[in-house]
């Protein structure tokens, strides 16, 4: 895209997200273990620090129980009245590190933006073991997406992860901005302990998901 293209539509799509609200959770869905034995949550739906401030977001949301922040590196980011996370230029760089007490079994991520998407490649999980960095990505599902404005969109995603067998408690989640004018708008974090995890005799997926959404809008329509 030419640069001067580029700013028209950054423009355009910053105007749009300045004066509509926050989509919020839009198309989020809660695991099946959330709220479980040895499970954590943690959401974020507005944030109150743009940049790396040394301290970082926590999250918001009712129901949170992780200890686990939010923090964006870009400087030139800054705050929409809306609580969100906004940079008209720039490439916004996240990351949100998780801590507890419980080795992790189940990790699963949520993430709606608005304007401009995320570098879906960048999202993974990083921790180290033996003092080398390891990045590990997971499949994206698309779980909402409505009209932001000219050129920009709101768009809810979300990625699963097993952390089994890494004998984890803490880890790092990192994800950036494709293209500047990205909104971040919220985020959710839920783990289940490997303990747990353990327990479930086939852990739920994001596809078992789809199909209990399908067959409750078949039932919904029998219904009729």
């Amino acid at each position: 895209m030419k640069r001067s293209h580029r700013i028209v539509c950054a423009a355009l799509v910053g105007a749009s997200l300045i004066h509509s609200a926050s989509a919020g959770t839009d198309g989020f869905q809660a695991p099946f273990y959330r709220g479980s034995f040895e499970s954590q949550y943690a959401g974020w739906e507005r944030f109150s620090v743009a940049t790396n401030n040394g301290v970082g977001n926590f999250p918001d949301l009712p129901g949170s129980t992780a200890n686990a922040r939010i923090t964006q590196f870009e400087p030139n980011a800054f705050l929409l009245g809306s609580g969100n996370i906004y940079n008209i230029f720039q490439k916004s760089e996240f990351s949100l590190a998780y801590s507890g007490t419980q080795e992790v079994g189940l990790v699963n991520l949520q993430i709606r933006t608005g304007g401009f998407e995320l570098d879906y490649a960048s999202v993974g999980i990083g921790y180290n073991v033996g003092g080398t960095a390891v990045f590990l990505p997971a499949t994206r599902v698309e779980l909402d997406r409505q009209s932001a404005g000219p050129g920009g969109v709101f768009v809810s995603s979300g990625w699963q992860w097993d952390l089994s067998g890494l004998g984890l408690n803490s880890f790092s989640v990192s994800f950036k901005a494709a293209e500047g004018s990205l909104s971040m708008d919220s985020v959710t974090i839920d783990t289940l302990s490997k303990a747990q995890t353990a327990l479930v005799p086939e852990p739920g997926t994001w596809a078992l998901l789809g199909v209990g959404s399908v067959g409750l809008l078949v039932l919904g329509w029998r219904r009729r």
